[in-house]
This record gives C-alpha cells, structure tokens and sequence, in this order.
C-alpha cells in the first residue's frame, strides 16, 4: 500500500470512530450537527507532504453557529460550513500542555497502529470533548465573549465591538429564534 492509500485507511478508521460520536466526513473533514452549530474536525495535510515519501498533517478542529453568522455576517451563513467559517477553531497542539503545533508524518518506518491509536487517543479524550464544550450557542458565547477560547474566534472578537450587553443581547436573539421554531 502505497502512502496516499496508507493515509486515506487511516481516515476511514477514524471516521468509523467518530461516527460513534455523531460525525460524519466529507473528504478529510468530520462534522457533528448539534441545533444549527456545527463541530468540525479537519485533517490538514501540510505543505511538505509528498506522496511518495512521507506525509505530514495535523488536526483542526472548531465550531460554526449560524446564530453568530446571523447577527455578524448574514452573507455568510453556511449549511455546511468550512474551517474559513469557523467562529471558534484551533490546531490540535493547542490542546496539550506544552501548546506547540502537532504535525504527524506517515512514512515507510511509521507504525500505522502505533499512529491512529495516538489520534484515537486524541480525538477522543481532547478534541471531542472540546467541540463538545463549546457547541452550543450558550456555551459558544459564553467562552468567545469572555475571551476564554484562543483560536479563529479572536479574528471576530476583534472585529466586533461588545457592548456591556452584547451576551445578553445575543442570547436572547437565540432564545427568540428557537422559540419562533418550537
């Protein structure tokens, strides 16, 4: 089996993984639904790849809440957004003690068991309960108005000026619409 082929088993493993926990693929992108937000996990592949002699990638992960979109940017509202949307989003390094950028490589020496149960491990125990965590509108607005998620988010966050009211404003705009929709 030659690398390419190597890499795309290892995303079929890891899609019958994910699908335990409500993700489907799309390519090298796994997506949860969760109301109108979307958690997704991206394989990115890097750069220096080459196909023929090793390949090296990393993981993204983020949320999408149309909500958000709606009140930011209505031109941008995605039925299945990409990680350009994302209103939160990270690499995987973030999410381990030491913070650094996490790529791995798949070569002629890598041990492909050795590998998906590290990401098995990862996916699992880091990045499912992190999309987790910030799914929701609440839990999303929450953690994006107080500064506490690093990542994409901050380009909004930035860009946005709050108001002393704005999670309160934005909460009730959610409230409303889901209650318009019961």
């Amino acid at each position: 089996m030659n690398l390419v082929d190597t890499y795309k088993q290892l995303l079929e493993n890891i899609q019958h993984a994910l699908k335990k926990h409500g993700y489907s693929r799309k390519v090298g992108f796994f997506y949860k639904k969760y109301e109108d937000n979307w958690g997704i996990i991206g394989f990115q592949k890097s750069t220096s790849s080459s196909n023929e002699f090793r390949i090296k990638f990393t993981i993204n992960l983020g949320v999408y809440s149309k909500a958000i979109a709606e009140i930011l940017d209505p031109t941008r509202i995605k039925l299945r957004p990409t990680v350009w949307d994302l209103h939160w989003g990270q690499r995987i390094g973030l999410l381990f003690p030491e913070k650094n950028d996490k790529w791995w490589v798949i070569d002629e020496s890598t041990s492909m068991e050795f590998l998906e149960q590290e990401i098995h491990e990862c996916l699992l125990h880091k990045v499912i309960p992190e999309i987790d965590k910030c799914i929701s509108h609440y839990n999303l607005i929450d953690l994006w108005v107080s500064n506490q998620l690093p990542g994409t988010g901050l380009l909004y966050r930035q860009s946005v000026p709050f108001s002393p009211d704005y999670k309160s404003r934005l909460s009730k705009f959610i409230e409303k619409k889901y209650n318009e929709c019961e």
